[in-house]
């Protein structure tokens, strides 16, 4: 079996409620597994000379209590995404451009010989938002109304 080189794309470091965080869960469970683990700060993830390259740090140990000092993690490298066998994409919403716009970078690994397997398919996370998918299951939703435009809000 081949070395799974998991990335894991969070939000911000200094954002990161660790104790409660299931990224970095997943992580410390993964680490026994024996699989190697790196992490990246969203706002790294970049297209750079027909390559996508993110900041990485391979974290190397997670002790409990999960904070900040108990995790152990190399030094910041310089990370192509088609190194890694699997992807994470784990930030949180408001799903804005600095949502869209690492995905849509991260799309291009398709382009490469060997991209990873990202475990939210990126199609899925360009194309559907949580909070409206339910409308898309007739008779499930409550009655609603979506608009971008705050005067028919308002209107409504």
């Amino acid at each position: 079996m081949n070395k799974k080189n998991l990335l894991w794309i969070t939000d911000p470091w200094s954002t990161l409620d660790f104790p409660k965080d299931t990224t970095f869960r997943l992580i410390q469970e993964s680490i026994k597994m024996k699989f190697d683990n790196y992490w990246c700060d969203v706002r790294t993830i970049r297209f750079e000379n027909d390559i996508v390259v993110c900041d990485a740090e391979k974290i190397l140990k997670i002790e409990d209590p999960r904070t900040p000092e108990k995790i152990s993690k190399s030094a910041i490298e310089r990370f192509e995404v088609s190194r890694a066998s699997h992807v994470f994409f784990r930030t949180d919403p408001p799903v804005d451009l600095s949502f869209l716009l690492p995905l849509q970078i991260l799309q291009l690994t398709k382009n490469s010989k060997k991209h990873p397997l990202f475990i939210n398919p990126l199609d899925t996370l360009l194309s559907l938002n949580e909070k409206i998918e339910c409308l898309s299951l007739p008779g499930i939703a409550a009655k609603s109304f979506i608009s971008s435009d705050p005067a028919q809000l308002i209107s409504t």
